[in-house]
C-alpha cells in the first residue's frame, strides 16, 4: 500500500467534533484513505456510498428516517457529491442529532459552493492531491528516500528512472499500482473517461462532454502557459464567459490549477492573466497521447514546471508568478523566494530578464531547480543556489 503524508493530518482532524470533508480529483486515494479512518474506529459506524440510489434517495427524500435508521453510529459517506442539497441535510444531522461524519467528494465544486455553505464553523476541508514524488519512492524502495535528500551526480542514476517514471505516468495511485507501461496508459484513459463522463455529464450535468474535452486537449498544449481566452472561445466557438465556467469546473474538479501573477495590488493579481497547469502529468499525458521519455519531449521544460508546482501545492504554498511586459518572468514565487526552472542548463547562470527583478524585489532566497548544475553562485550581489528537482522536498 502506499503510504500518504496526509493520513496523519486526517487522523487528527478526524478527533475533532467537526465535520470532516475530503475533497480531490477522482481517482486520487479518498476512498481508501476514508476506509483506513473507517477501520480504525471501534465505535459503531458505517460506511456508505451516494453512488447506491437508494441510500441517496433516502438521504435526500427522508432525513429524518435517514437519522433514526443510523442513530448512534458515526457515518463515513462516500461519494458525497452526489447529493444535490447535502449541505443542508448534514447540517441537520449534526445540529439535532450530533452525529460525527466524514464525507469524501470529487467535485469541490459541490462541497464548497453548495453543500459548505451551510457548514461554516462546522467542518473541515482537506484536499487530498496526487501521490507526490516522495511517496511514490518510499512506496517504490523505501531506502532510495534518504537519496532525495541531497542529490548528486553519484546518487542521481539511482533516482532518475523513477522520476522518469513519475513525470510520463503522474500520481494517480491506481496507475502507480499497475505493472506495466501499458496497463498505466490503460488506467490513465480510463480515469479521463471517467472523469468527462461521471464529473462532467453527469454530476455537473454538462451535457456537452465533448465539448470539454476538446477544451482538455487545448489547455493540454498550453500547459504552463498564460491564458489566452480569446484564442480558445474562438477555437471551440464558445463565448468568454462560457470558456471561464468551464475553466472553473476543472478547477473546482482538481484537474487544472490557474496560477495568478505577482503585483504589488492583490487586485490585478485578480484581473491579470494567469498561467495554467494540468495538476497530474500523466492525465495530460493522455490527453495528448503523449508517453514519449522526458529527454525527447518538446515539452519537458512545461513538464518539469509541472512538477515543481505539483510539489509546491502538495505542501500547501500559495504559488504565483512573475512577468512584466514578457521582459522580465520568474516561474514561480513562493514565500519571498523567487524560483525558476531549467530544463536544458548546462552551467550557472541566470537569465537576463531575471535580473531587474532581483533587483527591484530582492527576495531572500533564489533557486534555480534543473538537471545537471548542482551549486551556488553570486549574480550581482544575489546568492542563487542551483538544485536538482527533486529537493525542492527538502526546501519547503
Amino acid at each position: 500500500m502506499i503510504q500518504r503524508t496526509v493520513l496523519k493530518k486526517l487522523k487528527e482532524l478526524y478527533k475533532q467534533p467537526d465535520i470532516l470533508a475530503l475533497v480531490g480529483a477522482r481517482r486520487v486515494g479518498k476512498t481508501t484513505l476514508m476506509k483506513l479512518l473507517y477501520e480504525k474506529e471501534s465505535k459503531p459506524k458505517e460506511f456508505m456510498s451516494f453512488d447506491d440510489h437508494e441510500i441517496l434517495r433516502l438521504f435526500e427524500e427522508n432525513i429524518k428516517e435517514f437519522a433514526k435508521l443510523y442513530e448512534g453510529k458515526i457515518l463515513f459517506i462516500d461519494e458525497f457529491q452526489y447529493s444535490k442539497n447535502g449541505g443542508k441535510k448534514l447540517k441537520y444531522l449534526y445540529d439535532l442529532h450530533n452525529f460525527k461524519i466524514i464525507i469524501s467528494g470529487s467535485s469541490a465544486a459541490e462541497l464548497t459552493i453548495q453543500s459548505l455553505n451551510y457548514l461554516v464553523g462546522r467542518v473541515f476541508v482537506v484536499e487530498i492531491p496526487p501521490i507526490s514524488f516522495e511517496e511514490y519512492i518510499k512506496y517504490k524502495d523505501d531506502k532510495l528516500i534518504s537519496l532525495i535528500k541531497n542529490i548528486t551526480t553519484e546518487t542521481l542514476p539511482l533516482i532518475k528512472p523513477y522520476f522518469e517514471e513519475y513525470l510520463t505516468c503522474g500520481g494517480y495511485p491506481q496507475v502507480i499500482l499497475e505493472k506495466t507501461p501499458e496497463e498505466k496508459k490503460q488506467r490513465l484513459k480510463q480515469i479521463v473517461d471517467t472523469y468527462l463522463l461521471k464529473e462532467i455529464r453527469d454530476i455537473l450535468q454538462f451535457k456537452d462532454s465533448v465539448l470539454f474535452e476538446k477544451l482538455l486537449k487545448l489547455l493540454a498544449l498550453e500547459h504552463g502557459s498564460m491564458v489566452n481566452k480569446s484564442k480558445l472561445s474562438s477555437l471551440l466557438g464558445i463565448s468568454i464567459p462560457k470558456l471561464n465556467e468551464m475553466l472553473d469546473v476543472l478547477t473546482k474538479t482538481y484537474v487544472i490549477s490557474l496560477i495568478k501573477p505577482y503585483k504589488n495590488s492583490k487586485i490585478k493579481q485578480l484581473i491579470k492573466t494567469p498561467k495554467l497547469y494540468f495538476l497530474d502529468n500523466g492525465f495530460r499525458n493522455t490527453l495528448l497521447d503523449n508517453f514519449k521519455e522526458i529527454n525527447y519531449r518538446a515539452d519537458k521544460g512545461f513538464v518539469y514546471e509541472g512538477f515543481i508546482l505539483h510539489s509546491l501545492l502538495y505542501k500547501e504554498k500559495d504559488v504565483l508568478f512573475y512577468n512584466y511586459k514578457n521582459s522580465s518572468e520568474v516561474d514561480f514565487l513562493v514565500d519571498e523566494v523567487a524560483i525558476e526552472v531549467k530544463s536544458n542548463l548546462t552551467k550557472p547562470k541566470i537569465e537576463r530578464g531575471m535580473y531587474s527583478f532581483l533587483d527591484k524585489y530582492s527576495p531572500k532566497d533564489i533557486i534555480v531547480y534543473n538537471e545537471n548544475v548542482f551549486e551556488k553562485e553570486v549574480f550581482n550581489e544575489h546568492k542563487v543556489n542551483f538544485k536538482h528537482f527533486i529537493e525542492i522536498f527538502n526546501i519547503f
